[in-house]
């Protein structure tokens, strides 16, 4: 099933995407009930890379940033290395 893998990258992947979620005020509650997570610390570990999006939680995360920022992002514009 699709939703079982992971999307995980470099860390330079996460910075672009915090600097997105700043930008748009997106919060790591916001996250967490956008994804169906209970734990803030895991929504936490997850923006840090110590833990990784699977792909339903990435398309997920995308559509939030674009529902909240009106600019259409892809999951590999989001998640793509510098």
């Amino acid at each position: 099933m699709i939703y079982e893998k992971s999307y995980k990258k470099g860390g330079k992947v996460l910075i672009q995407l915090k600097e997105i979620l700043k930008k748009l005020s997106i919060t790591q509650l916001d996250i967490a009930n956008e994804l169906g997570i209970r734990s803030l610390s895991t929504v936490n570990q997850k923006l840090n890379n110590k833990s990784e999006f699977t792909v339903k939680e990435a398309i997920l995360l995308r559509d939030l940033i674009v529902k909240k920022g009106k600019k259409k992002y892809t999951i590999e514009k989001l998640f793509e290395e510098e």
